[in-house]
């Protein structure tokens, strides 16, 4: 599990994509630099815990929930 975990947070640091993580309920869970800069976030700390309405569109990530893309 611990090396998951630095697995995933190594790639969230060093990949130039943006990368949002959300939970089932589409609040923010995790957020990476490159995300925060195409979506002119500043601190992280202002999105983490916070619904997905507030940063984007939050219907692409509802389909996919919902099995409804592809």
């Amino acid at each position: 599990m611990d090396r998951a975990e630095r697995f995933s947070n190594n790639i969230l640091g060093h990949t130039p994509n943006g990368i949002l993580v959300v939970n089932e309920d589409l609040e923010v869970q995790q957020v990476n630099i490159a995300a925060m800069k195409m979506l002119h976030i500043q601190r992280e700390g202002d999105v983490l815990g916070e619904p997905l309405v507030r940063v984007m569109d939050p219907l692409p990530f509802l389909a996919a929930l919902e099995g409804k893309l592809g």
